[in-house]
């Protein structure tokens, strides 16, 4: 291959990459269906499956996809867990910058469950979330999880 070639094949490169770089990402389109049901396993994490929280397309610690918080509520109690999120300071050797407790709520409308104990089976979702969404490595987060409809 000729330098002339290989130079040509850069800048075309250089050039896809910027443009990829540079090129808006799709916008976030909030998931408005409604489930009346949650299993825990296929509950979005509020950190990640921004679309179907119910948090308008943003980041947040609260994951309620039926809209049970309203809009102002929801903001207040985000604000409220970022700052614990920040306050604190991290009590295990892994952690190399300041934290707080890491506090994430998670409302369903009901739990898709098998069994008759309701408070079991809440406390099993909350236990799952928690594993699963780990937002961090020192053992420092909280999942409060509310099933309106089962009052746990």
């Amino acid at each position: 291959m000729n330098i002339s070639r290989l130079i040509f094949l850069l800048a075309l490169y250089v050039i896809d990459v910027s443009e990829a770089a540079s090129s808006p990402s799709p916008p976030c389109v909030p998931d408005t269906s409604h489930k009346d049901s949650w299993r825990k396993e296929d509950f979005p994490n509020p950190q990640i499956n921004i679309d179907k929280c119910g948090r308008n397309c943003k980041k947040s610690w609260i994951c309620d996809p039926s809209h049970i918080l309203s809009r102002q509520s929801g903001d207040e109690l985000d604000e409220l867990m970022g700052k614990v999120s920040r306050s604190g300071t991290c009590s295990c050797s892994e952690c190399s910058y300041p934290d707080g407790y890491n506090i994430a709520v998670a409302l369903v409308p009901s739990m898709s469950y098998f069994g008759s104990d309701a408070r079991a089976a809440a406390q099993s979702f909350a236990y799952y979330l928690r594993v699963n969404w780990d937002f961090e490595e020192c053992d420092n987060n909280v999942v409060i999880f509310i099933s309106r409809n089962d009052k746990k």
